[in-house]
């Protein structure tokens, strides 16, 4: 994935300069720019047409400045060197002491990492290519048996380019790929109905439900976990020993007990503890 922040936001070193020096010049302590280019697609197959496809894009420009304990904030979704700059301003009104401004020395340190590479980017495939994967799934769904009344496939792809610059000097860019390619089946026998799921992805490109995970094997799991589920029993009622993973356990602790212990809330004393 790409990291040229330059072509694909319109702003270089330079424009981060100003946005930063324009953010403290009412004498904050601190400053950042935030710049977001996310593309998000969206495909539904059902009762065997394609019901949706979809296309959305957000773009963005935020400024952040802090003196003390307080926090500025402005945004614009017009990239313009007037309006980022009216933002900057924006965010450096919760200041008011102008004094002297130390913002990014001359070296920008750009990371070459390429954090998540793909083969075939799906927000760049053809959207026939993408169509072709939802009804290899939505099939393979159907195919199963004649107790799977109904399906629906779905993919949803997405790139997020994220740029942070802050007054310290530091600078990173990152190319956020994601794709996910989803299965429901709905099964039916005599009164009984059930429904099951199965989907795969992350950040990854199309090569994955190629070499990976295959839309048919994702239709095929929906389709047997409707199907076994028909013939399931209920879970019995009552108090009984449960046995979690680690991961599982570490959840349930963050959720019950992590969160009252963040300094946020204690020091806001929000927080029961």
């Amino acid at each position: 994935m790409s990291l040229d922040f330059e072509d694909r936001f319109g702003l270089g070193p330079g424009d981060l300069r100003r946005l930063l020096e324009t953010a403290l010049s009412r004498g904050g302590d601190f400053a950042e720019v935030f710049l977001e280019y996310r593309t998000h697609g969206f495909i539904l197959m059902e009762d065997d047409i394609v019901k949706e496809t979809s296309e959305s894009v957000d773009l963005g420009l935020g400024v952040r400045v802090c003196q003390g304990e307080k926090t500025g904030y402005g945004f614009t979704n017009d990239l313009s060197p007037e309006k980022g700059l009216a933002a900057a301003l924006s965010a450096a009104a919760v200041a008011d002491s102008p004094g002297p401004i130390r913002v990014f020395g001359r070296r920008i340190d750009r990371s070459p990492l390429d954090v998540y590479p793909v083969g075939e980017p799906a927000h760049r495939a053809d959207l026939k290519a993408k169509i072709d994967f939802v009804r290899d799934a939505y099939a393979a769904c159907l195919a199963a048996g004649p107790a799977v009344k109904k399906a629906k496939a779905s993919l949803q792809d997405q790139v997020q380019y994220l740029v942070v610059a802050n007054s310290e000097g530091r600078l990173a860019a990152d190319a956020r790929p994601l794709v996910k390619l989803t299965c429901v089946a709905v099964a039916e026998k005599g009164s009984v109905r059930e429904y099951g799921f199965s989907g795969g992805g992350g950040r990854v490109g199309l090569e994955y439900f190629r070499d990976t995970l295959t839309p048919r094997a994702i239709g095929a799991e929906s389709a047997r976990e409707a199907l076994l589920l028909l013939d399931a029993r209920p879970a019995p009622a009552g108090e009984m020993p449960v046995v979690l993973s680690p991961g599982h356990a570490g959840v349930l602790i963050h959720e019950a007990v992590g969160h009252l212990v963040e300094a946020d809330f204690n020091r806001k004393k929000t927080s029961v503890l």
